[in-house]
Order: structure tokens, then sequence, then C-alpha cells
């Protein structure tokens, strides 16, 4: 398993612009983690996002035994919004994600299409906050 938190800033346009985004993130995979890769998506609200990064930081608070969140700059600039719905919407093939990945073949390189099963769970109204 392999978790990640890939966005861009508050508004951006989508494709996400490299070093942001899941889609950069998948460039970052080896062939063979692509080959057998599925991707569950936990689909939360960016305000709800930030809410939870407030109460996280709170010494005296119930949102993390780590008390630890990160300014709100980084939170618009950084988490402000993420291309998987885009990702998902821009497939050739449904309940999947496609990537396209440059690898070397040889002495030359080539594209090759992956095609990674994908799941989204709807968190929008907060199902896991109990859990912690």
């Amino acid at each position: 398993m392999i978790e990640a938190a890939r966005g861009g800033s508050h508004g951006s346009a989508f494709p996400l612009c490299p070093p942001h985004g899941y889609d950069t993130a998948f460039q970052t995979l080896s062939p063979a983690i692509l080959e057998t890769a599925a991707v569950l998506y936990v689909w939360v609200d960016p305000a709800e996002s930030r809410r939870k990064n407030i109460e996280r930081g709170r010494p005296d608070g119930q949102g993390s035994i780590l008390h630890h969140s990160v300014p709100m700059e980084v939170m618009l600039g950084q988490y402000g919004t993420d291309d998987m719905a885009w990702l998902m919407e821009q497939s050739d093939r449904p309940g999947a994600i496609r990537v396209e990945r440059l690898i070397q073949a040889g002495d030359r390189y080539e594209t090759r299409v992956y095609h990674l099963p994908v799941a989204r769970f709807d968190n929008r109204n907060d199902l896991t906050t109990f859990v912690r």
C-alpha cells in the first residue's frame, strides 16, 4: 500500500501542472508497481480537509494524538484542489485511471499505457474520524 495526498492551488485549472497532482505522482511509480496497482481514492471536501487540519493542530483537542497541522497557506496552495475526479473523467476506460509513463526499452524510450482500477470512497460527510 502506498498512501499519497497530491493536490494543487485552490482554483487551479486541469490538468494540474507538474509537480502537482496525482497524475504527476503516478509518473514516479515504477512499471512493476503500475502493472499491479489499484487506487482507492478517499474523497474529502477541501473545506472539511482544512477544518480537520485545524483540529489536528490543537494541543488540547481530540483531532490527533500527534498534534500537528500545516499552515493555511500550504493547505490552500498545495491541497486546495486535486485532479483525481478529472483523471477519472478523462480516462478511456470506465472504472480506471489512464497513466501514460515514459519507460526505457533497451536503448530507446517508449510510452507505455497503464490502466489502474479506481474506486472512490465518499468521505465528504466525515465517516472516518470516529476510528482515530
